[in-house]
């Protein structure tokens, strides 16, 4: 018999109606499911299924995702450390809501580093009760991915399977709300409900930049067309001292925001560049434009996305 443990965080898939609309309500829905039903309902045809699952459930705490923060992550990782060093499981679900789950996988992709068992998040875009949700195929099929015994973090949507680092949320509203960017997703679940695995969990990935003293909680700018360097004085003088550019294409840095920087640089703030592409990263070194940046000090962040740069900030952070 495996033993699944099930994190439960709140967000839509645990989600009531009310006056004021959607609200998280952990243990008035979440309880009510009964994995070993629906895999049978949903994938008849699978035999690979193991005769008995057993789940145990546990609230974290019970928010709507707008409101987790890095004391949520510290919170959550400490739950997720407590259950595989007790050894008495197999697996671990993390119900979350999907506005900021990409923020809250990598957050806990850096303060735990590597997990000797399944680590697997999961979400819904319509709530656990409501007609044609997604909360059930998405919860079932997050349960047969720990099942299966991969260790590693990921996120299982829509029948994908997102390595964590890499997954980014790109409809608010349509049922496969997430891509995985970057990297090629982990895998899937087919129409029968088996997994079929393209490559392992990846871990967290080399951080080593040229500049690490910036390890503060960051803020994100992302640039438009003929912004000037006020706001990155202003941010400076406030006392940020990571400052993340979402910049144009693999690089694209205009040359009036050059001096600001440079002065960001003078006062020990890092600044960062990060793509507004969904895809493909950083290279400051493919334009001019973006080499000058560079030797005004910008750091290219290549591959990471605006989610797990700034949860790598602020975990550093939360190490000082």
């Amino acid at each position: 018999m495996k033993k699944i443990m099930i994190l439960m965080t709140g967000g839509t898939i645990a989600s009531v109606s009310t006056k004021q609309g959607l609200v998280p309500d952990n243990e008035g829905t979440l309880l009510r499911y009964d994995y070993m039903r629906e895999k049978e309902m949903q994938y008849p045809g699978d035999k690979s299924a193991p005769q008995q699952v057993l789940l145990e459930w546990k609230e974290v705490f019970n928010l709507d995702s707008s409101n987790v923060a890095p004391k949520e992550w510290k919170l959550l990782a400490e739950e997720i450390e407590a259950v595989f060093q007790s050894k008495k499981y197999d697996g671990i679900v993390v119900t979350h809501g999907t506005d900021t789950m990409a923020y809250t996988m990598a957050g806990i992709s850096f303060l735990l580093k590597e997990v000797p068992i399944p680590v697997v998040f999961t979400g819904s875009q319509l709530p656990f009760e409501a007609e044609d949700t997604d909360a059930i195929r998405n919860l079932t099929d997050a349960i047969t991915t720990a099942v299966d015994g991969v260790p590693g973090i990921v996120l299982v949507f829509a029948g994908r399977i997102i390595d964590a680092l890499y997954a980014k949320k790109v409809y608010s509203r349509q049922k496969q709300a997430f891509e995985s960017v970057h990297m090629p997703e982990a895998g899937c679940i087919d129409e029968q409900g088996r997994i079929v695995w393209q490559h392992a969990p990846v871990g967290v990935p080399d951080m080593t930049f040229s500049e690490t003293a910036m390890v503060r909680e960051p803020v994100s700018i992302r640039l438009l067309p003929g912004m000037n360097g006020a706001l990155i004085d202003t941010l400076v003088q406030t006392g940020y001292r990571a400052i993340i550019l979402e910049v144009f294409g693999c690089g694209g840095i205009p040359e009036n925001l050059l001096p600001a920087i440079r002065r960001a640089k003078e006062k020990h703030t890092a600044v960062f560049a990060v793509s507004q592409c969904l895809h493909d990263g950083t290279d400051l070194s493919v334009y001019e434009v973006g080499s000058k940046a560079m030797e005004a000090g910008v750091i290219s962040a290549r591959d990471l996305t605006v989610e797990a740069l700034s949860a790598w900030m602020i975990c550093e952070s939360l190490k000082l």
